[in-house]
């Protein structure tokens, strides 16, 4: 599948879930509040380096379910375009990390199928299409370890498509 047919597949897959009133649990401390704030003051599409911030400084972890689902395009989109975070590192390695929480985070059993493979989708696309990326990042063990994951939690995983694009 090519990357537009990815970013749009996405779109549509994760329209169910509405704009969140608020993004992380705001009342917990004042990272949460500060992190639902820069979430709050953009659209889906206007979500860039300035709200994702960095591996260390990051709404993203903070993002309660509904919230992480309704911006999973968005970060799918930043991720197979190439985006940057706000040091201007390629976004790629934190959408990574998005896709492989620890295993005390809830972030993957609600997804529907149809979420779950379009997730696994540009997790494939990541791997062929876009390989010096992930080297010059050193991701390759991250994005084995999504690959993995997600061909767990997706109904098609178990297809287990090989390098290159070739079913």
């Amino acid at each position: 599948m090519d990357r537009e047919r990815i970013i749009s597949e996405a779109y549509r897959a994760f329209s169910s879930f509405a704009r969140p009133e608020h993004f992380t649990n705001h009342t917990h401390c004042e990272e949460c509040a500060e992190h639902d704030e820069t979430m709050r003051s953009c659209s889906l599409s206007e979500i860039g380096p300035q709200h994702v911030g960095n591996p260390g400084w990051s709404p993203i972890p903070f993002l309660t379910e509904s919230a992480y689902g309704y911006v999973m395009p968005r970060l799918l989109e930043m991720a197979l375009s190439k985006g940057t975070n706000s040091d201007s590192d390629p976004f790629l390695f934190q959408y990574l990390l998005a896709l492989t929480p620890a295993p005390e985070h809830k972030r993957l059993d609600y997804f529907t199928s149809e979420q779950a493979n379009v997730i696994l989708e540009s997790l494939y696309y990541i791997r062929d299409r876009m390989g010096p990326l992930v080297e010059r990042e050193c991701c390759e063990s991250d994005l084995s370890e999504a690959i993995a994951l997600w061909q767990t939690i997706a109904p098609n995983g178990s297809l287990n498509r090989t390098p290159n694009g070739a079913d």
